[in-house]
Order: structure tokens, then C-alpha cells, then sequence
């Protein structure tokens, strides 16, 4: 289900009943709390707006708080152009983008990686899945890398460079790759969470024409939003981002 705001200026939030249903209680307790009341739409709807254009022109973020790993070709000509018209968007989870499918009536069919249609998701999102845990690979905290890259997102934390992000993250995970836009800043990171070279990487970027783009790199970033650090991250992050 998608969440965006009604009003100019305010933020949109996209939230997705599917794998990640359980984050759905953290993430109204985390709204409530900080008093944010975006619009909630649903991936039917988002497959049925008629293009970025309409998005840009109604809402300053959207957000994907649970993975967006299945996409039909229209969202993601949808999301792409919404970003490319300077529209501000953010993953709070890994794994978005990743499989187009098909949506016919009450069907989706088909499941082709992206980046073996000549769409990377890194290009949009700043970083792509890498792998998942396999459960072997335990959840562990991120290390603090980019304060000085992002200054605002640490605002109020009291974290700096080589700081820990309490909790246990990644169970699914993003990094960059040479597709990503230039200027990709990494933020913190899980140092070869999966392994040997799969490291989890928190990134933003930012685009020409004014869009700001961050992906939290783990699976379940977002649904620490008890987590006093992490809600703190996320009211600057959304309070950054709301602007055009």
C-alpha cells in the first residue's frame, strides 16, 4: 500500500502489505508519533497513475518503507520519471525494483531481473540488491562513514564517522555498482555482512534537476522505527526530503 501526502509541500509515503506486513504497526506508531499525515495508495493505484508528471506535481517524497521488489514496466517509467523531474524519493528497505512483472486484472505473471532488461535499479535507486542472508549471515548494526556527507541526516543523533547504529540489520542488502549516479554518497555501512565484498551500504544522491534519493541498504531499516537513533534519522531524513 502507498502512502503519499495530500497537500503540497507534504510528504509522500508509500507502504507495501506484502512480505513486510509486520513493519506496518511500527511504521503508524512512528507517523503518529511525529505527527505525519501522508496519503496512502496502493501498488494497483501507483500502476494506474497516468504518469511521474501527475506525481510531480502533487508531492514533494515518496517512500517505500517495506522492499519494492516487483514492478510493473509502467511504474517504473512512473518512478523514473517522477525522479527525473526532480522528485525526492526514499527506500527504507533493500531489494526494491529488482523483478518486472506483469499485471493483468487480479494476476501478476512473469519475473525478469531488471538489470538484465538494460535497467540496472541502481541507476534510480543509488545502490541494487547484492544477495540475502541465507540464513546464515546474522543482522548486525551499521558503522557510521558519511557525517560530513550528510550532516543533516545525523543531525541530533550525537553519531559521528565510525559511530554504530544500534540494532541488527540486513537480512536482505543494497550497495553501489559503476551504475550508480555519480556522486553517490555512502552514509554507513555493514562491512561484508554476507561475506567476503557484500557489504551493506546506507546511501544518498542527488540529481541535477533537485531530487534527493536515499536507500537504507538493509531489509529492515525502516521497521527500527522504535529505535530511538533510527527514529530520529527518519524525521530528519523526512523532513529533508519533503522539500522540493
Amino acid at each position: 500500500m502507498l502512502v503519499a501526502a495530500s497537500s503540497p509541500g507534504v510528504a509522500t509515503l508509500h507502504v507495501l502489505l506484502t512480505i513486510f506486513v509486520s513493519c506496518m504497526p511500527v511504521g503508524q506508531v512512528w507517523l503518529a508519533k511525529h505527527d505525519k499525515h501522508p496519503d496512502v495508495i496502493s501498488d494497483d493505484d501507483l500502476d494506474a497513475v497516468a504518469s511521474g508528471d501527475v506525481l510531480a506535481r502533487d508531492y514533494d517524497l515518496i517512500v517505500f518503507p517495506g522492499h519494492e521488489e516487483y514492478v510493473t514496466a509502467h511504474m517504473y517509467d512512473v518512478i523514473q520519471r517522477y525522479r527525473d523531474l526532480g522528485g525526492n524519493l526514499a527506500f527504507l528497505s533493500a531489494n526494491n525494483f529488482f523483478y518486472k512483472v506483469i499485471h493483468s486484472g487480479n494476476r501478476i505473471t512473469g519475473r525478469w531481473r531488471w538489470r538484465d532488461l538494460g535497467r540496472p535499479e541502481a541507476r534510480l535507486i543509488g545502490a541494487q540488491y547484492v544477495d540475502w542472508n541465507h540464513q546464515i549471515y546474522e543482522n548486525k548494526p551499521y558503522t557510521v562513514t558519511g557525517v560530513e556527507k550528510a550532516p543533516w541526516l545525523f543531525r541530533g543523533t550525537g553519531l559521528r564517522d565510525g559511530a554504530t547504529i544500534p540494532g541488527t540489520f540486513g537480512i536482505e542488502i543494497d550497495a553501489r555498482n559503476a551504475l550508480s549516479p555519480p556522486g553517490t554518497r555512502v552514509l554507513a555501512t555493514i562491512a561484508n555482512e554476507f561475506g567476503p565484498g557484500k557489504t551493506a551500504e546506507m546511501t544518498y544522491y542527488e540529481t541535477a534537476r533537485g531530487a534527493k534519493v536515499f536507500d537504507a541498504g538493509t531489509i529492515n531499516f525502516g521497521g527500527a522505527a522504535r529505535r530511538p537513533l533510527v527514529a530520529k534519522m527518519l524525521e530528519n531524513l523526512w523532513d529533508r526530503l519533503r522539500r522540493p
